[in-house]
């Protein structure tokens, strides 16, 4: 079940883009009681942050940020352009995910939901997965000591680090898990791009591998700081995570070097709005970003406090293409 918690919410759609666009704007969220109380009031960013107005905060460990009636039974991912802003807490159900490591995914609908985690009848982790309609996760069979996962862009799949090493694929709907890097070697975080390459971070740098599976190719050597791999959606080039500098970088295809975007800034994804949203200080923060050019344009704004950021370079917090927001609260 989802709990629905009281939210502070602009008076309509309009309201609330036109305060994202007012450079001067900022937001204050009226007292609340009980764990709500515990949230800091958020700043809205300047410029319109997605198409969605759901950037509210949400609150207790867990929040799902949504549509009103999203993760309802028989509910839908519909266009909430014209919907007011509601914050929800996601019952995770059987599922114990880790604090420390265990990350959660969204699919770009904002239809789908998967998390790796454990249960009372086993520690090992495995891939719990739940739609729309669905009424709580399900477990996914064969992914056992599955490890950091990644929607396809189409959501009917989930790429993730196999037990023992390598990447595999599975479908939303279950099935026999397919190989994608049969290699027994040690890899993070992949992410599966819009052009057909799953990339990953390895012992020396950043590689990718055709979705398909096949023979791994190593495209940024000398780079065993990088995390958190992104390839932007126009292909023009990789968002990362430098962990010891705790700084965002951009590698533009053909070039040598990677450039430093976010002097402080970590887990950076790029939003359809053209802004970037990264993790910084138990925290999520927006700002202007060229996707083409691969620069900021702008000035960064705090968008909510209260956010957890594991080993001081993954923000745990993943968001959808319709504006749904997922995170797992920590200090603020």
């Amino acid at each position: 079940a989802v709990e629905k918690l009281p939210a502070d919410r602009f008076d309509s759609a309009q309201a609330f883009g036109e305060a994202l666009d007012d450079p001067g704007f900022r937001y204050t969220a009226r007292q609340l009681s009980g764990a709500a109380a515990a949230v800091a009031e958020p700043a809205v960013a300047s410029g319109r942050v997605r198409p969605s107005p759901a950037w509210i905060v949400g609150a207790a460990a867990l929040a799902l940020v949504a549509a009103a009636g999203w993760f309802r039974p028989g509910g839908s991912a519909t266009d909430t352009s014209e919907l007011p802003p509601t914050r929800a807490v996601l019952d995770l159900g059987p599922v114990n995910k880790s604090l420390t490591t265990d990350r959660i995914e969204i699919s770009p609908d904002g239809r789908r939901i998967a998390v790796v985690g454990g249960d009372a009848t086993s520690a090992q982790r495995a891939i719990w997965v739940r739609s729309s309609e669905d009424e709580s996760f399900r477990r996914l069979p064969g992914t056992g000591g599955a490890y950091d996962i990644d929607f396809s862009p189409d959501g009917e799949w989930l790429v993730y680090e196999a037990n023992g090493g390598g990447l595999a694929k599975i479908r939303f709907s279950g099935g026999d898990p397919l190989p994608v890097v049969t290699a027994n070697v040690e890899l993070n975080g992949p992410q599966w791009g819009e052009d057909g390459w799953v990339y990953y971070t390895g012992d020396v740098g950043v590689y990718r591998v055709p979705e398909t599976g096949g023979e791994p190719e190593l495209v940024i050597p000398d780079a065993p700081w990088a995390e958190n791999v992104r390839p932007l959606p126009g292909g023009s080039g990789l968002l990362l995570t430098d962990r010891s500098s705790g700084s965002t970088g951009f590698f533009e295809w053909g070039a040598d070097s990677i450039r430093t975007v976010l002097q402080r800034g970590v887990d950076a994804r790029y939003l359809a709005s053209g802004h970037l949203l990264y993790a910084e200080a138990n925290g999520l923060w927006a700002v202007p970003f060229d996707e083409d050019s691969g620069r900021t344009t702008g000035s960064a704004t705090p968008l909510l406090n209260g956010v957890r950021v594991m080993s001081s370079y993954f923000g745990d917090y993943c968001v959808s293409d319709n504006g749904t927001l997922i995170y797992t609260r920590g200090s603020d």
